[in-house]
């Protein structure tokens, strides 16, 4: 006689563990994503404290260097990796008398004076909005007719929403202020988990 197992048991043994996978998928899946979105929003306001801490302290030091003759002080200032941070993408200075200096060299065109009063030294806007391209936060700040720049780099949120998967992730940044209503950088993929 021959020691033959039904076939059962090789077959059921064959679809359990994928029959067990759909049933436990959809319990499984809402609290890995929960898990995930948690996560991801913590690294997200850890990143933004780091950032709003160093330039709450850093662009108003700078701002209180500036001799605004754009002067090798001047470009020594914008280029201190000090203050030329990864936070910076951008930073430049108009002079009153139309001239200009950039962390480029050469001055940019002249920024529109629309932005909202943050303090009472500095004001927020953002860059101009041209072909649906995102939009950067801009910082400026008027000293006896000159102006000082920041355009703060929003790249660490791109590279924070693409782990641990690309396009899975969404995120606004609005301010809740009234007068700051006009001011929203969205970023990632809008039709997956949102962060706000």
């Amino acid at each position: 006689m021959s020691a033959r197992s039904p076939l059962w048991i090789p077959l059921g043994l064959f679809c359990l563990p994928p029959l067990l996978m759909l049933l436990l998928t959809p319990l499984l899946s809402d609290k890995l994503a929960h898990h995930l979105l948690q996560t991801k929003e913590r690294a997200l306001l850890d990143y933004q404290q780091e950032r709003n801490q160093l330039l709450d302290h850093d662009v108003p030091a700078q701002l209180a260097h500036f001799a605004f003759d754009c002067g090798p002080k001047d470009m020594a200032l914008l280029r201190s990796p000090q203050y030329y941070n990864r936070h910076i993408r951008l930073a430049g200075l108009q002079l009153a008398n139309g001239s200009g200096c950039s962390t480029l060299g050469p001055a940019l065109p002249q920024l529109a004076d629309a932005g909202i009063p943050v303090s009472p030294d500095f004001h927020i806007s953002s860059t101009a909005p041209m072909f649906d391209t995102e939009r950067e936060t801009l910082v400026y700040a008027r000293r006896n007719g000159n102006l000082a720049y920041w355009v703060l780099d929003s790249s660490w949120s791109h590279e924070l929403l693409r782990t641990p998967c690309n396009d899975c992730f969404y995120l606004e940044f609005n301010h809740k202020h009234p007068t700051q209503s006009g001011l929203f950088f969205p970023r990632g993929n809008k039709h997956c988990l949102v962060l706000k």
